[in-house]
């Protein structure tokens, strides 16, 4: 019984970290959709052990749906495809420069832990996640992340001070 009580514990807390911004007040919400209006998305669930970024999408169209009176989520169709797809802001980044995608999360205020703020992808076709220490200065790290400790290079709850712009 008492194993059963320390593993539910558990689950229970990875839960309510893999879903950290899924539903949303109704101004962070739509300052997420005017973000993701006419733009390019990657999706990176660092908190469920996703060891790299999505591939970039297009967002098609938003759609935010109200499960109660005080929540609101977000479902985007990317790429031209039919299904609709909910997301969680603090996985979910949005291009902000022609190389970068910022975390939606971490703009619009929502409260979240785990995700690195920035994603810069390579020149050309080739899209390569990059990390940022806390003082905003790149990290390079092996392409092989196995014996990489992610958590070294993620962020911090967004309400400390935000990591300051890169000097390159």
């Amino acid at each position: 019984m008492k194993m059963f009580i320390v593993f539910a514990a558990f689950m229970a807390s990875f839960a309510a970290l893999a879903d950290q911004c899924a539903y949303n007040k109704i101004s962070d919400a739509k300052s997420a959709k005017a973000l993701l209006k006419n733009n390019e998305i990657i999706q990176w669930c660092q908190n469920c052990g996703q060891n790299k970024p999505s591939t970039i999408s297009r967002v098609d169209e938003i759609d935010m749906t109200n499960p109660s009176d005080a929540f609101y989520e977000i479902k985007v169709q990317v790429d031209g495809q039919d299904k609709d797809v909910y997301i969680d802001l603090a996985y979910t980044y949005v291009r902000t420069a022609s190389d970068i995608f910022t975390n939606i999360a971490h703009m619009v205020g929502c409260p979240s832990e785990g995700a690195t703020t920035f994603i810069k992808t390579g020149p050309g076709v080739k899209k390569v996640a990059h990390f940022y220490d806390k003082k905003g200065k790149m990290v390079v790290i092996k392409t092989d992340l196995k014996d990489v400790r992610l958590s070294e290079y993620k962020t911090h709850p967004t309400t400390e001070t935000r990591l300051p712009a890169s000097k390159k």
